[in-house]
């Protein structure tokens, strides 16, 4: 076997290569090819070929571009040359080897034998014809190389030749490019992984076994004369993060218990091999020490020995990433060390200071963990845990004088540059969190004590510093240890009272340090218009966060948990209370002093509001508590105090730039803390009058101070604009909702508000209202900044007004107020109804006296509805005539040529209105006249959609489109959503939703199954229609009174067609070919969800819906055995079978695969659990076709299968197997087999769908148009 001197692929690659990496403009063939050279296994691609001549024998054989060409000799040979090879060609080529030698086993990843044409189809030649076609080749490209390869002797087994010469190769490339100074070289770290990695897959290739560390060092023997070189230590220090990691995204294709395995021998047999080749180079020791120490626990005299050699070299970085890696090593978790030995980390130990993974990745992993962790490997994990704690205080107790003398010097020389988290102040840091947390658990640590209070004092500097990059770093420090601090108590009681003072003192005052310095900037708010500065809010939160925790009984400041069982921790609470008296001083000085009040008090206050308001729920659950109550007096008073100065601000003229954020931020402390006052007046130990002093603050802020004083930012940004009044990233004034949230926090509360301020907070409620009524006629349309606030902001008002009313029972004094502008807003939308003009301002008056109606409790709403003849009625008619006329005369707008108007928008927002006001009322009333209304609406959309159907998919259209109606703004649908919302109430059927429904019904299932395809210039109305009649089904099925079941078996039946119109496109290009629309989106998902209940339902239906769907889908019975002796209803079941089938296979989204076992286990309970039934479902399902002889189906062309593609290609074999693997599992019936059975379903249907492009999982359309 002749390998040639240039590989197939390497021209094609450099080319690839330099269009990439050499131009500006991006090229998706480039990058594909690359992909494809990286990715490429022609070795399966073998074996795949051969199982279909297995299968369908044939004389053709596999092209040359096929199979001829090797991956690594093409990557090889440009990494092995130096000239006119950029280092970045050469880095790509590493990172190709690496993660082809990471995904599959060497055989595969090595793959010179089909560079030859002539043998790549021929089975893997032996050992000595693969080494001696290497050693030619190499002589003719590298005689160097070559060299060093004629020592070697070939052994049997050609994929263990296939590695050690992969070894000698890359061990003499590595040589030659690393040196003392370019360790951090990627190129080099890369070379050094694949090492790493072949000696690993080598370790596990038959016996006898050779130590990782041998076996490198082997390689470097045949390549250099040096017995130790740079190249053999770098190799070292990537062998951890080679076995634990998934490094740079490239997971380590091996079975898992090779990882277990490995893992145990690392610190057993390649720990000890490591510290007899440690280099006398003592820089090199501390790099190889701190690539180790992040995944194995160093003993600790090597630990006590390397601390005094990193004091000697306190000025190069290799001694921080030395610490920093035995100190982040010290805070991993049992769980997170587990997953390290099963070879289930990301990378390298994140800082802890650093973001954690999703929710999601971590519920994935925990499984995972579950599935392949043993009681051995947990109770090794524990004592890890330990070790690595007190090696890490080990090292802080020998390096602590230097290095602390080291950081004072480091912090007073950082003013305001940005703090490297690797520098001396990171590593202070990461000391306090992994130590401090320790010795909190485990006091008998040595010199222990002396510890905690040295790495305390330095780290309170920290807190202190002026610097805000420098004070963030002592964040995550404080969440371990208060998290320590709880652990240590609920399992072992309280701690010692000298120990207790200080790890109190120590919190509070490292948080009143840090709460006291995180201040707006000076003149901050002269830019009132300008955009938030993002570092400065994040900031601001991140110490409410840290304050929120630490003074709280729980994680996060809550009760949650073990704590909650205990109830408040009195540790916790002491924390509390000190930093609650620092900002209750602080204001007192300000006071006394003449000067503003401390803003950075008021922030930190409002931090209390979790911890207090949980402290307030305890003492109310035990009804009432002496010592804890005093806290809880004393953060109410504070809190009206606030309020009372914020007040007096207002009354002395104070700049409107100094007012803004201290009124801000104690609106939220109010607004937040409203549970705990509602506790307080529930025990009565609430001084009711002490309630004026957050209303006089509230209403004060709401006349004085604009919701917004110039257009808002947040559609772009994650905070608003400097000059406005609202929470960071909120939508409401804050004054309105700290109005609001003591309202409505309970009927007692609210009962003592109109108790002792009834008569004068109502009027002045009223009052405001109409105040800022008249603000917004000022204003204009659309303008909602300047002055006063926006209109959603202003109907809080009037919800509470409605609220305060329905309390008291109309004793409040509000009713004849509420009348009026009830009065006014029917009145003012009737007056509309004669010769109304479609029309920008007309209609954005009916929207906002909508939006105003909306504000009203339903018990006045429903009076619109109302059939009874008075003056009154006779308005409410013409009011819902208006809306209705006008709702329906903007469907009738729909144009394909013309842009959407003025008018059309503000239309738009009318249906978001009309769609809360339904939502409302349908709750409480089932009125004809209702049912009549929103029918009369949702029939002139479904008409509009039929249209612009209608009109093809190549049309434009003034209605349906991103910025009117659509998922990103106010979807269709929305009419048949309210229906269903309101359906079925404790499980009776509201009869206005369900005369929408049955006169709806025909229309929809019309447009939902129009024929056109997916459009190109306008928003598919008909997802959002089908995801919204398909919800309202599915609340029909809950009612417990008997139900037209037809309306439920034709959505079923259409649901099962939509399946069918798919030709299964992998691309959007060509799904868009395919008859109706597109299938990726939430309305998938609903129709899964419907599809799975409807199944629940029993056979009796089921049986009427199979049924039908024979004499809608023309099917060949004869196409399957015993198929067209069957009944009807078995016809009709094996059409639902090909359905699903095909669903899995790419006509729905692949995240459908996921949802098989909700889908199979209903279906097989619908079936009376009877396997074999089920089994010859699955039979027919599979082989059942279309009739040769009728016109195309959807995307099912005559004579072809109904369950897809995939299914065509199944030998006997493979179906009999899937046939008995299926049987089994669904004998079983629990939860466990039917996920097999997904993944059965999975193989069956072809694999995973990694080339499509369907989008990921959505959640359902979210329904909320308050606020537009």
């Amino acid at each position: 076997m002749e390998l040639p001197t240039v590989p197939r692929f390497l021209p094609d690659l450099r080319t690839a290569l330099a269009t990439l990496y050499q131009t500006n403009t991006p090229s998706k063939e480039a990058h594909d090819y690359c992909l494809f050279v990286q990715s490429r296994n022609a070795r399966r691609k073998i074996r795949s070929w051969q199982q279909q001549q297995k299968d369908q024998p044939s004389d053709a054989l596999p092209s040359a571009d096929f199979v001829v060409g090797s991956s690594w000799l093409a990557c090889l040979m440009l990494l092995l040359q130096n000239n006119n090879v950029s280092h970045t060609e050469r880095l790509f080529c590493a990172q190709s080897l690496l993660h082809r030698i990471r995904r599959v086993p060497i055989a595969e990843a090595v793959d010179w034998e089909f560079e030859n044409s002539a043998t790549a189809l021929q089975p893997v030649p032996s050992a000595a014809i693969l080494l001696e076609a290497y050693r030619d080749w190499m002589r003719r490209i590298h005689p160097a190389m070559a060299q060093c390869l004629e020592e070697y002797h070939s052994v049997e087994c050609p994929e263990r030749v296939k590695g050690e010469l992969t070894m000698l190769t890359i061990a003499s490339i590595l040589q030659h490019e690393v040196s003392h100074i370019n360790t951090t070289d990627p190129l080099c770290a890369t070379l050094a992984s694949i090492l790493a990695t072949t000696a690993l897959r080598l370790r596990f290739m038959g016996t006898p076994s050779t130590p990782l560390i041998v076996c490198i060092q082997h390689a470097f023997a045949g390549v250099t004369q040096k017995a130790n070189s740079f190249g053999f230590f770098l190799t070292l220090m990537a062998i951890p993060e080679t076995v634990f990691t998934n490094s740079a995204g490239n997971k380590l294709s091996i079975d898992p218990k090779c990882i277990q395995t490995i893992a145990y021998e690392l610190r057993t047999v390649e720990l000890p091999l490591l510290f007899q080749c440690l280099p006398s180079d003592e820089l090199w020791v501390l790099r190889l020490g701190e690539a180790w120490a992040r995944y194995i626990p160093l003993p600790e005299d090597f630990i006590r020995r390397t601390a005094s050699i990193m004091e000697k070299y306190w000025n190069t970085k290799v001694s921080f990433k030395y610490w920093l890696a035995i100190m982040e090593s010290a805070v991993l978790t049992v769980d997170e060390i587990v997953a390290q030995n099963l070879g289930l980390t990301d990378g390298q130990c994140q800082q802890a200071m650093k973001k954690r993974s999703s929710s999601r990745a971590k519920k994935k992993k925990q499984a995972k963990i579950e599935e392949d962790s043993t009681e051995e490997m947990y109770s090794y994990a524990k004592w890890d845990t330990r070790h690595r704690g007190a090696i890490a205080c080990a090292m802080v107790s020998v390096a602590w004088n230097s290095f602390n003398a080291m950081v004072k010097v480091v912090l007073s020389e950082q003013n305001h540059h940005q703090v490297d988290g690797e520098g001396p102040v990171g590593c202070l840091a990461a000391c306090a969190n992994a130590c401090l947390p320790f010795i909190l658990l485990h006091r008998e640590t040595p010199h222990g004590a002396e510890l905690f209070h040295a790495i305390s004092e330095s780290f309170q500097e920290l807190c202190k510093h002026p610097n805000s990059s420098v004070r963030a770093l002592a964040l995550e420090p404080l969440h371990n240890l208060h998290a320590a601090l709880l652990e240590c108590i609920i399992a072992h009681g309280p701690l010692s009272e000298p120990l207790e003072s200080f790890v109190v003192a120590h919190i509070s005052k490292c948080v009143i340090s840090l709460a006291s310095v995180c201040s707006y900037p000076v003149d901050y708010f002269d830019e009132k218009a300008a955009p938030s500065d993002e570092d400065v809010e994040i900031l601001r939160n991140d110490i409410r966060d840290v304050v929120r925790t630490v003074s709280g009984s729980g994680e996060s400041g809550s009760t949650s948990d073990s704590a909650s069982i205990h109830g408040p921790i009195s540790t916790t609470l002491k924390i509390l209370s000190e930093i609650l008296k620092s900002c209750h001083q602080a204001v007192v000085v300000a006071k006394e002093s003449g000067d503003l009040l401390p803003e950075t008090a008021i922030h930190t206050f409002s931090a209390f509001a979790k911890p207090l308001n949980a402290v307030a729920k305890f003492v109310l659950q035990k009804g009432g508590d002496v010592d804890i109550q005093p806290i809880l007096e004393f953060a109410f008073t504070f809190l009206c105090s606030i309020c009372t100065n914020v007040v007096e601000l207002f009354h002395a003229h104070t700049r409107l730039e100094d007012i803004l954020p201290r009124c801000r931020t104690a609106a939220i402390a109010a607004a937040s803390l409203s549970p705990m006052i509602s506790c307080m007046a529930m025990i009565n130990m609430l001084d009711g009058k002490l309630l004026s002093a957050i209303f006089d603050m509230s209403i004060a802020s709401i006349e004085h101070i604009p919701e917004l004083f110039a257009e808002s930012t947040l559609k772009h940004s994650q905070y608003d604009i400097r000059g406005t009044m609202r929470g960071p990233g909120g939508e409401d004034h804050v004054g309105c909702l700290s109005l609001m949230r003591l309202v409505q926090e309970s009927e007692r509360l609210t009962s003592i508000i109109i108790a002792v301020h009834g008569e004068t907070f109502v009027p002045r409620l009223c009052h405001l209202h109409q105040q800022l009524k008249a603000i917004e006629s000022e204003r204009g349309v659309n303008v909602l900044y300047g002055k006063g606030v926006t209109p959603a902001s202003r109907r809080i008002l009037l919800n509470i007004l409605s609220d305060i009313e329905v309390t008291s029972k109309g004793q409040a004094g509000a009713a004849s107020v509420l009348e009026d502008l009830f009065h006014h807003a029917v009145s003012s939308i009737a007056k509309c109804n004669n010769d109304m003009l479609f029309e920008e301002g007309t209609i954005f008056q009916i929207a906002e006296h909508t939006f105003d109606l909306v504000a009203f409790s339903p018990a006045i709403l429903v009076n619109l509805f109302v059939d009874s003849k008075s003056s009154l009625n006779d308005l409410a008619t013409s009011c819902l005539e208006c809306l209705t006329k006008t709702c329906m005369t903007g469907y009738k707008q729909l144009s394909s040529s013309e842009p959407p108007s003025a008018s059309i928008m503000q239309w738009n927002r009318l249906r978001a209105a009309l769609f809360q006001l339904f939502r409302v009322v349908s709750k409480v009333d089932g009125s004809p006249r209702l049912g009549e209304m929103i029918r009369a609406c949702a029939l002139a959309e479904l008409e509009a959609a039929h249209r612009q159907c209608e009109l093809g998919n190549e049309s434009g259209s003034s209605l349906f489109l991103d910025e009117v109606i659509s998922e990103d703004s106010i979807p269709a649908g929305i009419f048949l959503h309210v229906v269903g919302e309101a359906l079925v109430v404790n499980g009776v059927i509201n009869p206005a939703c369900m005369f929408v429904l049955m006169e709806c019904r025909q229309a929809c299932l019309s447009v939902v199954a129009h024929p056109c395809s997916d459009p190109l210039s306008f928003v598919d109305p008909r997802p959002a229609l089908l995801e919204a009649w398909l919800f309202s089904l599915l609340e029909l099925t809950n009612a417990r009174e008997q139900v037209d079941e037809s309306m439920l078996i034709e959505a079923f039946v259409a649901s099962i067609n939509f399946v069918f119109m798919s030709s299964l496109g992998k691309t959007e290009d060509e799904r868009r070919r395919d008859p109706g629309m597109s299938m990726d989106g939430p309305h998938s998902l609903m129709m899964v969800m419907f599809i799975v209940k409807f199944l629940e339902l029993g056979p009796h239906i089921l049986k009427t819906a199979a049924e039908r769907l024979v004499n809608v889908i023309p099917i060949n019975p004869s196409s399957s055995s015993g198929l067209s002796e069957a009944l009807l209803f078995n016809q009709g079941m094996a059409i639902i079978g090909a359905g699903l089938f095909r669903a899995a296979e790419g006509a729905l989204p692949p995240w459908v695969v996921e949802m098989c076992p909700e889908i199979y286990s209903s279906l097989y309970a619908a079936l009376g659990r009877n396997v074999n039934d089920f089994i010859l479902l699955f039979r027919w399902s599979m082989e059942i076709r279309l009739l040769p002889d009728v016109p195309r189906f959807g995307g099912v062309s005559p004579g072809c299968l109904l369950s897809g593609h995939a299914f065509e290609k199944l030998n006997d074999k493979t179906k009999h197997d899937f046939l008995k693997q299926a049987s089994e599992l669904a004998a079983k019936d629990n939860v466990t087999s039917w996920r097999r059975m997904k993944v059965l379903i999975k193989q069956i249907s072809g694999g995973k769908k990694k080339d499509t492009d369907f989008g990921q999982k959505p959640s359902l359309t979210r329904w909320e148009f308050l606020r537009v």
